[in-house]
């Protein structure tokens, strides 16, 4: 078997967690968003670079200080230790207020806390559910979170929370420029599915099967997909697009119409969760459950064509 290439580190595959860079936002758009969400120093003369970290503190939830008042300012000061009001220099208050509000801005990307592994698993595990939900909820193909590249430590404990709670998409592609035509998991899905660690597939609760088709010999042109969210929880399979399949060359093919192929798939789909939410024990996906929902969605398209 050739072996895959590894997605621990594809930059474009990193983009759920990474902090935007709004390198194409205009900046007075960019300035807009910040005036809205309470800033008060942006209204003038202002680099795009300067906006940027502002947009930055937003997206990771930091305090504005600039709407904090003089006593907040003083106490954020004095509680986390950084400044004494007796050392400050004898400057006006405006400057001063801006200084602080500098130091802290400062200190708040210098902060570092060096004794997580000596908090209580369960609060660990407390932090790992925060830090996960604060990610996108469907992820196409992702690598692993960076806080599962700390330690193995970290690893061990992190993955499971992150496969259980978020939703993972993969795609089914039928790529008529092969001369066996035929539904298969595309690279991205297979690398992403290859490289699930340990058998991490099995904490994932819920997979987003993307079936889109690829015409001709364009490799890059898919037309209209439709996405199916299976979800062990619920044990039950549904479809979340109601454009499936509607292209150009189907008229002269097959009389089914859109609806009759989203029923004949969910049919098939709903025969492999059934399937596995009747196996003993916990309710688990496992690798060829993910094969099971290939060959289902192509026994649907298949029997629709037939009929």
């Amino acid at each position: 078997m050739v072996p895959l290439p590894d997605n621990t580190s594809t930059p474009e595959l990193d983009f759920y967690w990474r902090l935007g860079n709004y390198g194409n936002v205009h900046k007075e758009v960019l300035r807009s968003r910040l005036i809205a969400a309470g800033y008060k120093d942006v209204r003038g003369k202002m680099a795009k670079d300067d906006l940027v970290v502002k947009a930055q503190r937003l997206d990771r939830g930091w305090i504005i200080y600039q709407n904090c008042t003089d006593l907040d300012l003083a106490t954020f000061m004095r509680e986390r230790g950084l400044m004494r009001p007796e050392t400050w220099q004898p400057i006006s208050w405006s400057e001063r207020r801006e200084s602080i509000i500098r130091f802290l801005c400062r200190a708040d990307a210098e902060l570092k806390f060096n004794r997580f592994v000596d908090l209580p698993a369960e609060l660990r595990k407390r932090v790992y559910e925060l830090y996960v939900e604060a990610l996108p909820e469907v992820l196409e193909t992702p690598t692993q979170p960076p806080l599962a590249r700390v330690s193995r430590l970290l690893r061990q404990e992190v993955l499971p929370v992150f496969y259980s709670l978020r939703t993972f998409a993969i795609r089914l592609v039928l790529d008529e420029s092969r001369p066996r035509p035929g539904w298969r998991l595309d690279a991205a899905s297979s690398t992403f599915l290859h490289n699930l660690a340990n058998g991490q597939i099995s904490n994932i609760r819920t997979i987003e099967l993307n079936v889109t088709r690829r015409c001709g010999h364009n490799r890059d042109y898919f037309q209209h997909p439709c996405r199916f969210v299976l979800g062990l929880d619920k044990a039950e399979c549904r479809s979340i697009k109601e454009y499936v399949f509607t292209f150009k060359d189907d008229a002269s093919r097959s009389t089914a119409n859109p609806q009759q192929r989203i029923d004949a798939v969910l049919l098939e789909l709903n025969e492999v969760i059934k399937n596995i939410t009747q196996r003993g024990g916990e309710k688990r996906f496992t690798m060829e459950d993910v094969y099971a929902l290939r060959r289902a969605v192509e026994s649907g398209l298949r029997s629709v064509e037939a009929n």
